[in-house]
């Protein structure tokens, strides 16, 4: 599996949605999920007020109260998923998409 944490997020957002298309820009996948989850309010919310709501969503919806800090939320939704945080933001994504794709079973969408 990619540690590339580009590619990372592309299978996570593959498998959640189910109809992404190789190439679909990522930030297209993203506004698509957060859309489906019913955490878009505005077309023209931007990226990180999305990726933030997604994160308070997850947490809570995993009986935790979510920190006010992204570095601290990473950390939590690394918990989670049973995995040590670190103290930097970019392993605790790779952990967190890792440990999901690890349990999900996402086809090859040829990256």
């Amino acid at each position: 599996m990619s540690n590339n944490l580009t590619q990372l997020e592309r299978q996570f957002l593959y498998g959640q949605l189910g109809d992404a298309v190789p190439r679909e820009p990522l930030n297209n996948m993203w506004r698509r999920y957060c859309s489906s989850l019913g955490l878009v309010s505005d077309n023209r919310e931007s990226l990180n007020s999305l990726m933030e709501k997604w994160l308070d969503y997850y947490i809570s919806d995993n009986s935790l109260t979510p920190v006010t800090d992204t570095s601290g939320k990473w950390a939590q939704m690394v918990t989670i998923v049973g995995e040590t945080p670190s103290k930097f933001i970019n392993d605790n994504k790779r952990k967190f998409y890792t440990a999901i794709l690890a349990v999900v079973e996402i086809p090859d969408i040829g990256m």
